[in-house]
């Protein structure tokens, strides 16, 4: 249903519709198994035409703006409408289920403008910078850039991380880190409640969720003052911050960066902090219509889980007709699934099963032993290889582990605090999987492109952050 939805606002044209300033058009897009597939021509053209806009605007302000406030209508839209869920016939439930497709459709659109600007604005200044770098071995050149394009603005990661260190400092104060949940004071219990309601929405993404309690959060901030003291971390977390703004200043003066070019340096460092930001937005309006979907599963008789591997079309239908795809297909669907169109010929595919090994782009060599990506926050490391790939399965993730997958989000935050490293098969720079990583001191390789193709869970790895090289040990 998600790219169901991402498709159709492509093909009907609407993604520019609640995107100030920004018109733009995807003519052919594949999703292929948690794998996406751009026409090139399409990404350079949208590319340069957003990147441009935003050079000449000198400014995320509008943008930005605009898509925080359309966040809170949205979000004022559903709460009214999941209050009406009980009583709701199946005609409603169409109604509701149509205005959210709308909200989320132009959601994700305004999501794909941000990847377009972070992406152009990265290319521009690669460009730039490694000309002004070109007497610096490469990868010293990747790691001054990467320093240079650092962020004032705290992500909503780093924000979340900052709040949960100050409950770990209370809870250890009073020494309660060896209770039960069940034990706490219920002052404690409300202020864990208070922490899983304001970021309970982190679990959703794609229309994937785990449901997170308080006592989670709870064993959270225990493990966090098991790896040492918070008051202690909340001091290093500050220091380095500093450390890095200084860093960033030192680099600038150093470098003689140009007026024209420091100017497309600040837009690239707000700009990861706008995509974080474009990111929340967009969970949230999936968190917001977890309940309507759960309404309709129950109209169903299905799970949310399989909910979310219907089509908006077979929604529709089985809530006037009750005519639903056999459950083995929601199954199929689930194991692995694509889309295809291409609004050239009209074409829109969907494709599940055996069949999606033939729209597959990359294809993994048998006999490769290692992949490249671009270091995002240097270091070394190696471990057991855990691919986590949905929302749900984030809690399998264990201490020291690589974190492998296509993109994190805020629902990795508990996976990514226990990776000894992470490996990526998307992102750029300041993407989010770069921005964290250097924010939490993990090693990170990004933009490996197959890495969760070419790495299966269990494998022993070598992340070699200072190379950008994934190495399979055996």
């Amino acid at each position: 249903m998600a790219r169901d939805i991402f498709i159709r606002y492509l093909c009907l044209k609407k993604a520019t519709l609640d995107v100030p300033d920004f018109g733009f058009k995807v003519s052919r897009y594949k999703y292929v198994d948690w794998a996406h597939y751009y026409d090139k021509s399409d990404f350079e053209k949208n590319t340069k035409s957003i990147v441009r806009r935003i050079l000449k605007k000198g400014t995320f302000d509008d943008f930005y703006n605009a898509r925080r406030q359309k966040d809170e209508e949205n979000a004022l839209v559903m709460v009214e409408i999941n209050k009406k869920l009980k009583n709701a016939d199946n005609e409603d439930l169409v109604d509701y289920f149509k205005k959210y497709v709308d909200l989320r459709g132009r959601t994700v659109c305004s999501l794909l403008v941000g990847n377009y600007i972070v992406r152009g604005l990265s290319n521009l200044l690669e460009s730039i910078f490694f000309d002004i770098l070109r007497h610096l071995p490469p990868e010293e050149a990747k790691q001054t850039l990467i320093e240079i394009s650092f962020s004032d603005r705290e992500s909503v990661f780093y924000r979340r991380e900052i709040e949960i260190l100050h409950l770990a400092k209370k809870i250890k104060q009073l020494k309660l880190q060896n209770l039960k949940y069940s034990q706490l004071p219920v002052a404690v219990k409300k202020e864990l409640v208070e922490f899983k309601n304001k970021y309970d929405w982190a679990n959703s993404m794609f229309l994937l969720r785990k449901d997170t309690t308080a006592e989670d959060i709870y064993i959270e901030v225990v493990d966090d003052i098991k790896k040492g003291d918070p008051v202690a971390k909340l001091r290093t977390m500050a220091f380095d911050r500093q450390k890095s703004r200084e860093k960033r200043e030192a680099l600038i003066r150093r470098l003689k960066i140009k007026v024209a070019d420091k100017k497309i340096l600040d837009l690239l460092a707000e700009s990861s902090f706008v995509e974080t930001e474009l990111v929340r937005f967009y969970q949230r309006t999936d968190y917001f219509g977890y309940p309507l979907l759960c309404a309709i599963g129950e109209k169903f008789g299905l799970s949310f889980d399989k909910v979310v591997f219907l089509s908006i079309d077979e929604i529709i239908k089985g809530l006037k007709t009750g005519k639903l795809p056999d459950e083995s297909v929601l199954e199929a669907r689930d194991e692995m699934h694509g889309f295809y169109f291409d609004s050239r010929t009209d074409v829109f595919k969907s494709f599940w099963g055996k069949e999606v090994d033939k729209y597959r782009e990359t294809r993994i060599d048998p006999t490769l032993k290692e992949i490249k990506g671009v270091v995002a926050s240097s270091g070394k490391a190696q471990g057991l290889v855990r691919v986590i790939l949905e929302t749900s399965r984030v809690s399998e993730m264990r201490e020291g582990e690589i974190l492998v997958t296509m993109m994190t989000t805020p629902s990795f935050v508990v996976a990514m605090k226990k990776a000894a490293a992470i490996v990526t098969s998307d992102g750029g720079i300041t993407c989010h999987a770069a921005i964290i990583s250097r924010e939490l001191g993990i090693p990170c390789v990004i933009g490996t492109k197959i890495a969760t193709q070419f790495l299966k869970t269990g494998d022993l790895v070598e992340v070699d952050a200072y190379a950008g090289v994934v190495r399979k040990i055996k």
